[in-house]
């Protein structure tokens, strides 16, 4: 899955999904609601 955010490529892999949810979600200046919603995600398709 590749996305770009705020002119930031996101590119979500699922071998360091945590750590790319965490390194991610500060950088975005995101809520925290959509950054679990995210790492959800992430943990979802990763499993």
């Amino acid at each position: 899955m590749h996305q770009e955010e705020g002119g930031m490529p996101l590119t979500i892999d699922p071998l360091s999904s945590s750590s790319s949810s965490l390194h991610v979600n500060p950088s975005l200046h995101r809520p925290s609601v959509l950054g679990m919603a995210l790492t959800n995600a992430v943990e979802l398709m990763a499993s």
